[in-house]
């Protein structure tokens, strides 16, 4: 705009003075020099103002372009924008869910692995347990197979590795016929070390078989007597009653080949 100002004015300025030179050509008398010099200075300068309007027009029209331009990049720069960001989030939304599902593979992994591991295992003390019935070593009483240590004493803990050992575990009953069955295998002046504590929880006793509540207890007068001490909560049986012990002690045992009880 200040370029296109000083050509005008330089214009203007070179034609006035032309202007001058042509009258002094051809002898005019001015009488009204600033009318008859503007008049004709003026006309000089159409072509020069129709040129700078025209310039305006198309400098008015350049920047209408460019602001269009400006607005549609800036459209086109938010759309890619608004893409990119659903794209990652979409590409995030899968790579999560693909994480979950391989946590979720891995974990029915691991559980498959230790099924079959408890299989394996389950197999291998089946194939003890049926050496060990086999040998003798368990006979079946009732529906179920016991092993009873007549011949030497042993703590509590000695006495479940032993079982453990064998194949089996430290026993507990079902019912009352079980226990019923079992009993006149024992000798009455004896005590039994039994698979049940209240080691975990002194409020409930579990079996070491099943990890689970005892079915069956049947207390001695007095009985149970809990304590704080995990060495005093532990089951022995004696002339078909039960009683809390100290696992120290020594004492007669009797295992069971299943884990069902």
């Amino acid at each position: 705009m200040i370029k296109s100002a000083s050509n005008f004015v330089f214009g203007f300025t070179v034609l006035s003075l032309l202007c001058l030179a042509k009258a002094e050509e051809s002898n005019c008398v001015l009488k009204d020099a600033p009318n008859q010099c503007g008049a004709f200075c003026l006309s000089a300068l159409h072509p020069v103002f129709d040129h700078h309007v025209k310039h305006h027009q198309q400098w008015a029209s350049i920047a209408f372009l460019l602001n269009d331009t400006r607005v549609r990049l800036d459209k086109i720069q938010k759309d890619t924008q608004d893409r990119l960001e659903k794209i990652q989030n979409d590409t995030q939304t899968k790579l999560d869910k693909i994480q979950n599902d391989n946590r979720a593979m891995q974990s029915q992994l691991s559980a498959i692995m230790e099924t079959l591991t408890a299989l394996n295992t389950s197999i291998k003390t089946k194939e003890v347990i049926s050496s060990n019935i086999q040998s003798g070593k368990f006979e079946q009483i009732g529906s179920r197979y016991f092993y009873i240590e007549r011949n030497k004493t042993y703590s509590w803990d000695d006495a479940a590795n032993k079982c453990l050992g064998m194949g089996g575990y430290l026993a507990s009953f079902r019912n009352q016929e079980e226990l019923d069955t079992i009993q006149p295998k024992l000798d009455a002046n004896q005590e039994y070390w039994l698979g049940i504590n209240n080691r975990a929880n002194l409020d409930q006793f579990i079996t070491v078989a099943s990890g689970r509540p005892a079915k069956f207890l049947k207390w001695k007068s007095r009985q149970p007597r809990l304590s704080s001490f995990t060495s005093k909560r532990v089951i022995y049986m004696s002339n078909g009653e039960m009683g809390v012990g100290w696992s120290p002690i020594r004492c007669f045992f009797i295992c069971q080949a299943d884990n069902e009880v």
